[in-house]
């Protein structure tokens, strides 16, 4: 149940519900260490990463080592699955089979970090219900677009609590920082949760990177604005603060100002 703004508890609850942005990567690339970290860091932000247990120490790839101090940095390290398989697709058929895909990457990944993971984010946005169940058997939360909706759509977000929040998805891969930075009014003039996803940041000229990707430059100007924006129109929080925001569960932890902690 939502926590009610009374005189004792009004300024968390007007914390919890204020706007929000999210950074989510997924994959699990080296330049989440080389360039998204320090950035963040340096704005004083954290953000969710999902790496693909299975890559680590890949050429490409984050290591253990660079994923460990990411989460004692204070930022988020979750799941995107040990493969990178679709979970919808027939190598899961096998309920054992899907079972242990969850449950290696979390292990692999806590054990990489030594902390606990809380939330995966599946591969290609593979999801129905039975992975839903699967998936909250082994996890606190998933983080997924919904069936039907794309990455630029609005939707209205329910938890298994009962509490309800507009969440928007936005992909801010190739975008140019204008309409990024529309992507924060919105945000600010709607109310509302938005994840912006993309996969890496490359060092790159602005829109000469991947199809999957953000420029360095462009992310530098956008922690530059949204951090014009805070902590009064606007807060940036993991994906686990998030969720926790919307299901009215105040930790003093991830309500601190402090975006780096180490515990």
């Amino acid at each position: 149940m939502l926590i009610p703004p009374t005189s004792q508890n009004n300024a968390i609850y007007q914390k919890m519900m204020k706007p929000m942005i999210t950074f989510r990567f997924d994959d699990g690339f080296v330049e989440d260490y080389d360039n998204a970290f320090p950035a963040l860091k340096a704005a004083g932000m954290r953000a969710s990463f999902y790496p693909i247990s299975g890559r680590f120490g890949e050429s490409a790839s984050l290591t253990e080592e660079q994923v460990r101090e990411m989460a004692h940095a204070g930022q988020e390290i979750g799941s995107h699955t040990h493969q990178h398989i679709d979970l919808t697709s027939e190598t899961f058929e096998n309920d054992e089979d899907l079972m242990d895909e969850l449950i290696k990457s979390k292990t692999l990944i806590e054990e990489a970090t030594g902390k606990e993971v809380y939330g995966i984010t599946p591969p290609n946005h593979g999801y129905n219900e039975r992975i839903d169940r699967f998936i909250h058997g082994v996890y606190e939360y998933s983080s997924v677009r919904p069936e039907n909706h794309s990455a630029s759509q609005s939707m209205q977000y329910y938890t298994r609590y009962g509490t309800q929040r507009n969440t928007t998805t936005q992909t801010i891969s190739r975008r140019e920082i204008d309409r990024l930075k529309d992507f924060v009014d919105e945000t600010i003039e709607k109310k509302v949760w938005t994840i912006m996803h993309t996969h890496k940041i490359d060092d790159v000229p602005p829109l000469e990177e991947g199809a999957y990707d953000l420029s360095l430059e462009t992310f530098l100007q956008l922690l530059d604005y949204i951090n014009t924006k805070r902590p009064h129109e606007v807060d940036v929080v993991t994906i686990r603060e998030g969720v926790r925001r919307v299901q009215g569960i105040p930790d003093p932890n991830l309500m601190s100002d402090d975006a780096y902690y180490d515990k």
